[in-house]
């Protein structure tokens, strides 16, 4: 009796169907599990002054919380940069009928955006930024030095001014996109900065 071809073409059609899923879920999962370790791990960060030495011996000792901080990064960067939300979980092939793929479906974090842009969220992007804009974030003015694919390079320093520029740069940080509150125009700064003046 000849095998039934179809049948089996079906069924694995099915089982790389519901591969694909699982994979999905397990992706979807590892995305918050990253998320929620780094923000944890901000959080901790937050309650420390940006370059404070650690006071040894002191009641506000923070050795256990830079550790913590660490931890806490190194588990976010573990849980991102696994694929398909497990480290030893292969790539799923892409499943076919010998012809043409079957329909892909779209990542989770697609769906997250839509209903941002929904929402009317402004999502900000490397599109929205050139060189010498300044971008607003943790209630400050950022100059931007350089657009990066996530993040743009701002100068860093100590964060007691409002508008963080060349001027009082001590050192170059980056600020995520994510992070970001606002743009201004490097012509609307000068301004601004000229009329407080």
């Amino acid at each position: 009796m000849a095998p039934n071809f179809s049948g089996a073409e079906a069924e694995r059609e099915a089982r790389a169907d519901a591969r694909a899923k699982r994979f999905e879920e397990l992706a979807s999962r590892a995305a918050g599990a990253s998320e929620a370790a780094f923000a944890s791990a901000r959080r901790i960060g937050s309650a420390i002054p940006f370059g404070q030495p650690v006071p040894v011996g002191h009641h506000s000792e923070h050795r256990r919380g830079l550790a913590r901080i660490d931890s806490g990064m190194r588990k976010g960067f573990e849980q991102r940069a696994a694929p398909n939300g497990t480290p030893s979980a292969p790539t799923p092939p892409p499943a076919t009928n010998g012809t043409a793929p079957t329909p892909t479906r779209s990542p989770p974090w697609r769906k997250i955006i839509a209903q941002a842009e929904a929402d009317k969220v402004k999502l900000w992007s490397r599109a929205d930024f050139t060189k010498g804009d300044y971008a607003r974030s943790r209630g400050r003015w950022y100059e931007v030095l350089r657009v990066n694919a996530v993040s743009l390079t701002v100068p860093g320093g100590p964060d007691i001014q409002p508008v963080i520029n060349q001027q009082t740069r001590s050192w170059d940080d980056r600020i995520p996109y994510d992070a970001i509150t606002g743009r201004m125009s490097a012509e609307d700064m000068t301004a601004r900065l000229t009329a407080k003046s």
